[in-house]
């Protein structure tokens, strides 16, 4: 339902002309004319240099609309297109016969001039609008029905900014101990954890890990006192401490739980 639109000009209007043809359907159904106006896009430099040059007019006669394009947004051009398609389906109406000159001051002198005006500036910039709104709509639905799908198959595209943040926060996380650990990582915990539940035969092994710890312990509080006299390795020899204090910790609240086990 495209209507033909000229582009009597030197520049390159492929993207404009996209858009124009994408708002003509919709612009005819709501504004319902039947038949189809010429348009033609149009560029006059002197004419721009003008401060209320023109920017569009329609002809009844020849069904014509002229949309002047130098220097103008694509949505200033379109809303002219659709104040110009609103005279058009006047005229379709029979609303515009014999009224071939306009000349200035028309639509302050003459009352039915004045009220073709007030509806072409009404309804045309409201069509717009509402076209201009349920594209964005559209769109964004469209986005989030693709990110969506994507998820559920677990290929997620998401933007570079927010692909740095997760990669920065996952490295802040890791290097202070607190990244979350991954599934097969969970997993092996847990079988760890139950192993050790389930048998008591491992009580004394896990009694033994425990003294060689306390040994590791020891060793690392030393470490910390030499890292004062060689600061190029203190990092690494508090990091190993915490680590060594954290797999204590777990150790102890493993033993504390088979304890009262054996009490029940």
């Amino acid at each position: 339902m495209n209507c033909p639109i000229k582009n009597n000009t030197n520049q390159d209007l492929s993207q404009l002309i996209g858009l124009a043809n994408r708002f003509y359907p919709y612009a005819k159904k709501r504004l319902n004319f039947d038949k189809h106006p010429t348009i033609s896009f149009e560029s006059d430099p002197e004419n721009a240099e003008k401060p209320l040059g023109r920017t569009a007019h329609y002809d009844p006669d020849g069904s014509k609309v002229v949309i002047m394009i130098d220097n103008r947004h694509f949505k200033d051009i379109l809303r002219s297109l659709a104040h110009e398609l609103v005279h058009h389906a006047q005229n379709c109406r029979g609303d515009l016969v014999n009224m071939q000159n306009t000349p200035v001051g028309y639509a302050q002198e003459d009352g039915d001039l004045r009220e073709m005006e007030r509806e072409a500036y009404e309804q045309g910039n409201l069509c717009f609008r509402d076209w201009e709104d349920n594209i964005k709509k559209t769109n964004m639905q469209l986005y989030e029905t693709i990110y969506k799908t994507k998820a559920l198959e677990g290929d997620i595209r998401m933007s570079t900014k927010n692909w740095k943040n997760n990669e920065l926060n996952t490295i802040l996380m890791e290097k202070w101990g607190y990244a979350p650990k991954k599934e097969a990582e969970k997993e092996a915990l847990n079988e760890e954890v139950d192993a050790y539940m389930t048998t008591k035969a491992d009580y004394k092994g896990l009694d033994k890990e425990i003294s060689e710890d306390d040994e590791e312990l020891k060793e690392g509080e030393e470490d910390v006192a030499e890292a004062e006299s060689d600061p190029m390795e203190a990092g690494s020899r508090l990091e190993n401490l915490e680590e060594t204090a954290l797999y204590k910790a777990v150790l102890n609240t493993v033993k504390d739980i088979l304890s009262e086990k054996d009490e029940i």
